[in-house]
């Protein structure tokens, strides 16, 4: 509604809101993997989201930016999730690409399941500002997990970025 009506603060208040309730399902679903009975409802949010998502047209609504984050930091439970990857690949092929393009962009090909310790400080993510990992990226026969303080103090930026700083396969 406030993209209708071109209320750019009213976005942002929904934005925030929808960050902050991604904030609380994360935790629980990327560190304990509990099932996720909203699932059917986030389906048919991402639907609405990308109704209008032409294939290729490179444009990214902070919305959809928004959902891309949520899913990239808990790939793991999505992509081991029959009926989110069955809704992935049958409704949203835009939302497939993008959220691949976003694993590729950060040299993360594998979903793992993560450390239940950050790799850097040694402590749980539930100490840390937020109660799940911020930053993952893929070791040999690993995955390599860094908390939001820890990103925080060494000034990571995006986790999904290639923050490690290795050597993309996909750009050798």
């Amino acid at each position: 509604m406030a993209d209708f009506f071109d209320l750019a603060p009213l976005a942002k208040i929904a934005l925030d809101t929808l960050a902050a309730e991604f904030d609380t399902k994360l935790g629980p679903i990327q560190l304990q993997h509990e099932p996720a009975d909203w699932l059917p409802e986030l389906c048919d949010a991402i639907r609405l989201a990308y109704a209008d998502a032409v294939m290729g047209d490179g444009h990214q609504s902070p919305i959809r930016t928004a959902f891309l984050a949520f899913l990239h930091t808990a790939r793991y439970y999505f992509l081991g999730n029959a009926e989110f990857m069955r809704f992935l690949e049958e409704e949203t092929p835009v939302l497939a690409l993008e959220f691949f393009r976003s694993m590729r962009i950060a040299g993360d090909f594998f979903a793992y399941l993560p450390d239940q310790c950050c790799s850097n400080c040694r402590m749980k993510p539930t100490r840390g500002d937020k109660a799940y990992y911020t930053h993952l990226a893929p070791e040999v026969l690993k995955l390599t997990t860094c908390c939001s303080t820890c990103a925080g103090k060494r000034g990571l930026g995006s986790g999904m970025t290639n923050w490690t700083g290795k050597k993309n396969p996909a750009s050798v």
